[in-house]
């Protein structure tokens, strides 16, 4: 007996050392035997497929994503179930120069629309010259001025009221379409220690070729023919010649850090709009403070005075960070005189979080919008009508 059980131990042995017979033989080992035997064969083989996809992703392709489930509340219609899923792929490789190029897609801002006025996607390229980035990227007013958020909210309440402003300066200035500009920002920015600088120009792709009186089609100009069914220009590009074009949009800025500060400066211009705005910032231990404040003048149309609208923004925020929690809140105001016509807004937000670990938090935010001082229209009732939205949920990273 002794022999013979020291037979079948020597040849459970061979079993798991040579797999090319596993499977041949697993009919003389016992059950308990078997399932040893298939779970280390499992183990193998995941194993290997967790080296496979490391070493491609090692090879500069790396993937992220986040979600959000929970309920929110816009306002107008009452709690509603939220969920929200992204997707996010940067590719980056080097030149045998050193240099260092790549792209990121994102697939809940571009499905459907890759390689279409760019959205959620941009290229770029850097080295000791500077950073050079091309499509859905911010321009350089945006890029130098620090915003007021934090923490965080499945529904960005917090940041989605009246008052708030994202610093967004002229980027996408579309004069009431969303074909008018193909988002493509083109900056170019550089830094040294704790100050940095960057330039960035954007085209109206109504004013190519306008001034000599052409209008490029759709496709030509790299946008969807959903926008243009029969081939020509865009309808929203029809007449913008002249004193009603916006034309391309230029703008700079400039940032530095010392001492737990932040200072941010930028200018944005077009043929129509300019304008400037500066953020300041401080950390003191687990607080965190900025203040904004941004002025612009647009001559809506160079004949008609009435256009004209002058538009102050101040916005302040704080936020506050203790371990696992995060508290957050924000104001922002609009003085804006549009032909002599009063045109205020204001609003607040606050926002808290829980880390759960992981890449999972617990979120609640609200924000409140005071547009009270302008009737609502009839085509749009809920445009100047004051509203409190909410959210609570899960946000999850990966």
């Amino acid at each position: 007996m002794a022999a013979s059980a020291k037979v079948q131990e020597n040849r459970y042995k061979g079993e798991l050392s040579s797999h090319s017979f596993v499977h041949c033989r697993l009919g003389i080992l016992t059950t308990d035997q078997k399932e040893e035997m298939i779970m280390k064969n499992a183990l193998l083989a995941s194993t290997a497929l967790v080296a496979m996809s490391g070493a491609a992703f090692a090879q500069g392709v790396t993937l992220t994503g986040a979600a959000e489930m929970g309920l929110a509340d816009n306002g107008i219609d009452g709690a509603r179930f939220h969920q929200d899923v992204d997707v996010t792929f940067k590719m980056e490789a080097m030149t045998d120069g050193g240099l260092t190029f790549g792209t990121s897609v994102d697939l809940d801002e571009a499905a459907g629309k890759v390689g279409v006025a760019s959205a959620g996607v941009a290229a770029y390229i850097k080295g000791p010259f500077g950073n050079f980035t091309l499509g859905s990227t911010d321009g350089a007013f945006d890029w130098a001025l620090a915003e007021v958020d934090g923490a965080g909210a499945i529904a960005a309440n917090h940041t989605g009221h009246a008052g708030f402003n994202g610093n967004r300066g002229l980027d996408g200035d579309n004069y009431g379409s969303s074909t008018r500009f193909n988002k493509q920002i083109l900056r170019y920015d550089n830094t040294f220690g704790d100050f940095g600088f960057g330039v960035s120009f954007e085209q109206d792709h109504c004013d190519i070729n306008a001034d000599a009186g052409l209008e490029r089609s759709a496709t030509a100009l790299g946008l969807d023919p959903a926008h243009s069914p029969t081939g020509t220009a865009p309808a929203d590009c029809t007449g913008k010649t002249g004193a009603t074009k916006r034309g391309d949009a230029v703008g700079v800025g400039a940032k530095g850090s010392f001492s737990g500060f932040g200072v941010g400066v930028g200018f944005q211009r077009n043929d129509h709009a300019t304008i400037a705005g500066m953020s300041v910032s401080a950390t003191m231990g687990e607080l965190t403070g900025v203040l904004n404040y941004s002025a612009k003048s647009d001559d809506a149309n160079n004949s008609d005075a009435s256009d004209d609208t002058d538009t102050t923004h101040t916005g302040v925020g704080v936020t506050y960070t203790s371990g696992l929690i995060t508290l957050h809140a924000n104001f922002g105001r609009y003085d804006i005189d549009k032909g002599g016509v009063n045109m205020d807004a204001d609003g607040f937000g606050v926002a808290a979080q829980y880390d759960l670990g992981g890449g999972a938090k617990l979120q609640a935010g609200f924000g409140s919008s005071d547009k009270s001082e302008n009737a609502p229209t009839a085509a749009n009732p809920y445009a100047n009508v004051d509203t409190d939205t909410w959210s609570l949920g899960l946000s999850m990273s990966f």
